[in-house]
């Protein structure tokens, strides 16, 4: 079983969502108030990833694991130096990492 990467399509915006929120809970549980954890909600996520995907803010890619999406990146270039990408966001399902 490989893991296949390739450009996020609006489809994927659920799944990346999810990915994001689950993995948000996992690692800042214990080390930042719940409230706070709580606040970034899986409807507020798939919103933020749909207009991302839709007006190309960053390049979004996935991660699949048998058709499944199991992690995303996202990078944009440098506005002042494009042979510079900065990495805006890595994550994977809390379910996929050890």
């Amino acid at each position: 079983m490989g893991i296949k990467l390739r450009k996020a399509v609006l489809s994927d915006a659920e799944n990346i969502a999810k990915i994001h929120v689950d993995s948000w809970e996992v690692a800042f549980e214990g080390l930042m108030p719940e409230n706070y954890i709580k606040g970034y909600t899986l409807s507020a996520r798939i919103k933020e990833w749909e207009e991302t995907i839709q007006t190309n803010a960053e390049f979004v890619v996935v991660a699949e694991s048998a058709s499944t999406v199991v992690g995303f990146m996202s990078y944009r270039v440098h506005p002042d130096a494009p042979e510079i990408i900065e990495l805006s966001k890595l994550y994977l399902c809390p379910t996929h990492y050890g």
